[in-house]
């Protein structure tokens, strides 16, 4: 949804794009952050003891990986927006 605004903010005034950005980078930044805690906490869990006939290492391995990815894909995200508000502010 977000490349759909970014794709026609040349429509918008140079205050409005960069007022639009700056809500984005705060969403992701708590994204980010929600996704950090909830690692945090899944880190946290005992998996001593899992139910029986579930070859939980695997579940948890590929549950760990979506929590990676989800934390990779806000950073990357907040590190783009980023360098295009530096751009836009230097140059609206």
């Amino acid at each position: 949804m977000e490349l759909a605004r970014l794709f026609f903010a040349g429509l918008a005034q140079p205050q409005q794009r960069i007022a639009a950005i700056q809500n984005y980078l705060s969403q992701m930044e708590e994204t980010r952050l929600v996704l950090c805690a909830i690692q945090d906490n899944w880190n946290a869990l005992d998996w001593k003891t899992p139910p029986p006939d579930t070859d939980w290492a695997q579940v948890l391995r590929f549950q760990g990986y979506t929590l990676q990815y989800g934390i990779a894909a806000a950073e990357f995200e907040i590190s783009w927006y980023r360098q295009l508000l530096k751009k836009l502010e230097e140059q609206p």
